[in-house]
């Protein structure tokens, strides 16, 4: 039936097809997520500033929340005390 093409050309359409598909799909979805991280770049490049630590950035706030800072935590651990008995 298709006797025309070759199988090289039908698996390189196939496999441009697939591929527009993805890379439409992903536009759509994640479009402005994708914009966003270009314009965060964009920002930093521009903004001279450094960050001394992350509490600047949101980026980390967003993905795990605030962190908070407490005092010595490992002081109010119980701990198990080994004693060797005499037998």
């Amino acid at each position: 039936m298709f006797e025309s093409i070759s199988w090289q050309e039908f698996i390189s359409t196939i496999a441009l097809l697939i591929g527009g598909y993805y890379v439409i799909t992903t536009l759509l979805l994640y479009g402005s997520e994708i914009s966003n991280i270009f314009k965060q770049k964009k920002l930093n490049l521009t903004n001279t500033h450094e960050r001394e630590n992350q509490t600047d950035s949101n980026e980390s706030i967003e993905l795990m929340g605030s962190v908070k800072y407490g005092g010595r935590q490992s002081e109010n651990v119980p701990r198990e005390e080994k004693v060797k008995q005499k037998v």
